[in-house]
């Protein structure tokens, strides 16, 4: 459910080119996205919806989070700003739209850091979330650390 947010920085996977280009091949990675959840979808589109995205917004604040809201709470007894993630979000984009390369490694590194200001600034942030991050870190080495050729025996 998070890499819809994160699919702006997908821009970091492609060398420049035309946005003409950049659409259909945008247009061709959300059409396998729908193809492969719209049979869930329209099993029961309201409990999907709902799953999804939609119960995030109603979700209580949780003051044990591991967040920097949960923080914020409880050194000042007021909860942050609900919409805080997503402002985190968009300057993450600003960022490395400024000083990102095009690269896999910067896109694995981009996708981290985007979720990792989302996460930490939100008011549901437990370990699995920052396991996703971890696992994206990780990713981002390995495709750095693979810059050689395949030299097989």
């Amino acid at each position: 459910q998070y890499m819809l947010l994160l699919l702006p920085l997908s821009l970091l996977l492609q060398p420049p080119q035309s946005w003409k280009t950049r659409l259909r091949q945008w247009a061709a990675a959300i059409g396998v996205a729908f193809l492969s959840t719209a049979p869930l979808a329209f099993w029961n589109f309201p409990a999907f919806l709902w799953n999804v995205g939609l119960a995030q917004f109603y979700q209580v604040f949780r003051s044990n989070a591991l967040s920097y809201a949960a923080l914020y709470s409880a050194a000042t007894g007021m909860q942050a700003w609900q919409f805080l993630p997503f402002i985190m979000l968009a300057l993450a984009y600003l960022f490395i739209w400024r000083f990102g390369k095009a690269s896999a490694t910067a896109f694995a590194a981009a996708m981290a850091f985007a979720l990792f200001l989302f996460v930490s600034s939100s008011q549901q942030a437990f370990c699995n979330y920052y396991f996703l991050i971890t696992a994206l870190l990780c990713g981002a080495l390995a495709v750095c650390c693979n810059k050689s050729p395949d030299k097989t025996p």
